[in-house]
């Protein structure tokens, strides 16, 4: 029997671990099938042949994306004349809408074949008219967050689970609140100090982020010099080491380390203090963690006018929207300063009642987001009806 051909496409980190998990949960199919397309390493570790790294296209903001405008659409024309040749029976998309949607309208005029995306775009955030666009171009859509449901109605939908719940590392998945509230009690009492900072995935956000961070570090560092064992973690991935690794390293009477090795994030998030996040999908390994964190995220002056105009929500951080909360800090652009990432970082370490309601949400947000089976396999699963 011919192998079935599947073409995936992930256009950023949070995409390739979701799409790493989706082929692990695959691999049980009685159904033969090979998987290519454009991810990361945990994609190719999970079997994918890649076309390209996912690096090439993981670009955001209104004027970033003008200013890659070229290197983008030959990008998407490499993609569309790759899958043409690829001839794949069912072709996975994994949230990068921007780059995502336009591969798919253009294959639309040259193909028939059958797509499915996962992770909905945030309909929520910039208009439900990007619903019908959905499904415009795609026979199915995989959703990852309780409220996005209403959205797709018009469309076959399904409510998968958000990936962070199948995770085994994290620290919600095996303990009870009790445990969650002693081990927060005991990270107070004891002298080590971790404060875990996520700069960004790609490195037009580290770079547009990293001054800021660097100088309320050094405001933290003299704040809890009392601290023996005071730290300062950067989480990044491999392929973002050195890059980070040649903003830091002028910087001294500071104990700063950088960990690009993934499988130990969570065990570094679980002894932080706080940590220090760039809006997205990363929040939420933190909550999944019960870590208290900060958001921030900022954006060039011409991207952030653009988006103020057409931004419908008035939170950013995914526990917040989903329990209608505001108690996660929350610094977005020109909130994103100095004294107010370190005011609201010296509240957070000094202030227990505030650190018990954070906990409090994360432990509500876990719950709702609970699914009978891993949101991988639940993917799987209808991924396996349409290969048939």
């Amino acid at each position: 029997m011919n192998k079935k051909k599947i073409f995936i496409v992930a256009g950023e980190a949070s995409g390739d671990i979701i799409g790493s998990n989706l082929i692990k949960s695959m691999a049980s199919s009685e159904i033969k099938y090979e998987v290519y397309g454009i991810g990361g390493d945990m994609m190719k570790a999970a079997g994918v042949k890649i076309f390209f790294h996912f690096e090439k296209i993981a670009i955001i903001g209104l004027f970033e994306v003008l200013l890659n405008y070229f290197k983008l659409v030959k990008c998407m024309k490499q993609t569309v004349s790759e899958i043409i040749k690829y001839k794949p029976d069912l072709i996975i998309t994994i949230d990068s809408p921007g780059f995502n949607f336009r591969v798919i309208k253009s294959l639309r005029k040259l193909l028939n074949f059958k797509a499915i995306h996962y992770v909905a775009p945030t309909v929520w955030a910039y208009g439900e008219h990007r619903a019908q666009l959905v499904a415009n171009l795609y026979q199915h859509i995989l959703l990852i967050l309780p409220f996005e449901v209403k959205y797709f109605e018009h469309m076959p939908h399904t409510f998968v689970g958000h990936p962070i719940v199948e995770d085994d590392t994290c620290l919600l998945k095996d303990h009870s609140r009790e445990q969650i509230l002693i081990n927060e009690s005991f990270k107070l009492e004891i002298d080590e100090c971790i404060i875990s900072i996520l700069p960004g995935s790609r490195k037009s956000e580290i770079a547009r982020h990293i001054e800021t961070l660097i100088d309320t570090i050094k405001l933290l560092n003299q704040e809890y010099k009392n601290k023996k064992n005071l730290k300062f973690v950067f989480l990044t991935l491999p392929h973002l080491q050195g890059f980070l690794s040649d903003y830091l390293k002028g910087i001294s009477d500071v104990n700063i380390v950088i960990s690009s090795e993934v499988e130990k994030h969570n065990e570094i998030i679980q002894n932080s203090i706080l940590g220090i996040v760039k809006s997205g999908t990363a929040t939420m390994r933190f909550m999944a963690n019960a870590t208290p964190a900060i958001t921030f995220y900022k954006v060039s002056p011409i991207s952030a006018w653009i988006i103020k105009r057409r931004l419908k929500i008035s939170k950013f951080n995914l526990c917040n929207i989903i329990m209608k909360s505001d108690i996660l800090p929350e610094l977005m652009q020109e909130k994103f300063t100095v004294k107010n990432l370190f005011d609201n970082a010296v509240e957070i370490i000094s202030n227990n009642e505030k650190r018990l309601q954070i906990i409090n949400l994360y432990l509500e947000v876990w719950k709702a987001l609970q699914q009978n089976e891993k949101p991988s396999q639940i993917a799987a699963n209808i991924i396996f009806k349409y290969l048939k």
